[in-house]
């Protein structure tokens, strides 16, 4: 599958895990609004990873409300090998079609 789905913790504390520089370096972070929800769009490259292989990973988390998170995820290990780049494209893709009711 190109991409994983989770949900998560308050965003500001997915965002502290997530990026925490003992274990990732930050390539990308911006913060925008996906349907009226804050969200931050992140591409990090982990360091150590202790559950898999280290790489390139992408990912929108999404506040659905002060204490949950929805995570769009996909990473250079996911999928087919070498296809990243249409990875990404693919997690861009299911966040724009997001709708919150």
């Amino acid at each position: 599958y190109p991409l994983e789905v989770g949900i998560g913790g308050p965003l500001d504390r997915e965002l502290r895990l997530t990026l925490d520089p003992e274990v990732a370096r930050t390539l990308v972070q911006e913060e925008l609004i996906v349907d009226g929800h804050r969200a931050v769009r992140l591409e990090y490259e982990t360091l150590v990873d202790l559950i898999a292989d280290t790489g390139l990973h992408y990912e929108y988390l999404i506040e659905l409300d002060p204490e949950t998170t929805l995570i769009v995820h996909t990473t250079s290990t996911r999928g087919i090998e070498g296809v990243y780049e249409e990875n990404r494209r693919v997690v861009d893709l299911a966040v724009d079609t997001l709708r919150f009711a």
